[in-house]
């Protein structure tokens, strides 16, 4: 019988210098506790500056930090 997997808890960071300088939109909504739709209509608008590469959004800590202040 093969052992369940299931998934792993999403990161937990413990400060600002934890969190990676590149995020994902998934790591993204989790970081501001938003919706994968919220977080890609603020990147659209251009609220949330992001880079789609390769058709994935990439969002800089820093940009995540502004939005926050």
């Amino acid at each position: 019988m093969k052992p369940m997997c299931y998934p792993s808890e999403p990161k937990r960071y413990t400060s600002w210098d934890a969190v990676p300088l590149v995020l994902t939109l998934t790591e993204c909504c989790r970081l501001l506790g938003k919706t994968e739709p919220t977080i890609r209509r603020w990147l659209e608008q251009g609220v949330l500056p992001g880079t789609k590469i390769g058709g994935a959004w990439m969002i800089r800590r820093e940009a995540v930090e502004n939005l926050l202040k």
